[in-house]
């Protein structure tokens, strides 16, 4: 594992098509949060414990439904096609900002066509390898990926998410040469491929890969 420097990414907001959360008698009924990853992403795990503590304070079953693919994209596609009446909610992230500004024509804005609630959550991102590598600090990191240009694999969740705008820097950075490997489930199938020794890196949310380096 790399005792490398941590990246900040911060998760945007929940978000929803209408906001009628200020009338008494909301929710009537069960709301769902979707998010736009996979099993183990840090939207579900964040999802997860936001659904919980609603369903406490508000009565009624929040229930949670991930819809991976396209960078978080079509997690939004469906949330801003929902009915406006502030039963579905959407837990974006960077992920769906990024999206706009990669693929304007058909990335959902967040701005115009959902209505932002609250800033959820600031989730760390750490730079972790697998153990083959024979490396314990960055230094160490970018010497061996200079050795082999092209031959260290990070993965991401996508093109244009956090962690692979991470990776990104990081080569400018360092001056080094990786291979990018987008993963449409998540953080959760990234790390599940870095443990397994599929690929070399990633920066992955702490919520995702914390447990498995505290397990080291």
């Amino acid at each position: 594992m790399t005792r490398g420097a941590a990246i900040i990414a911060a998760a945007l907001a929940a978000m929803m098509a209408a906001a009628p959360a200020h009338s008494q008698d909301y929710p009537s009924r069960p709301v769902r949060i979707l998010f736009g990853f996979g099993p183990g992403s840090s939207g579900d795990i964040m999802s997860r414990v936001l659904a919980q503590r609603m369903s406490q304070d508000l009565g009624q079953p929040f229930v949670v439904e991930g819809k991976p693919g396209a960078n978080g994209q079509l997690g939004a596609v469906q949330v801003a096609r929902s009915p406006n009446d502030g039963y579905t909610l959407f837990l974006a992230s960077v992920s769906n900002a990024t999206n706009v500004a990669i693929t304007p024509s058909s990335a959902t804005d967040l701005a115009k066509e959902l209505t932002p609630i609250a800033l959820v959550a600031n989730v760390p991102s750490i730079l972790v390898v697998h153990p083959s590598l024979g490396v314990a600090t960055v230094p160490e990191l970018i010497a061996l990926a200079k050795a082999k240009p092209d031959q260290l694999l990070f993965g991401s969740v996508g093109v244009g998410s956090p962690p692979h705008l991470a990776g990104e820097l990081f080569k400018v950075l360092a001056g080094v040469k990786l291979t990018h490997v987008p993963y449409a489930g998540g953080s959760g199938q990234a790390a599940a491929d870095l443990i397994a020794g599929r690929i070399s890196m990633i920066f992955s949310p702490q919520s995702t890969i914390a447990q498995h380096i505290a397990a080291t």
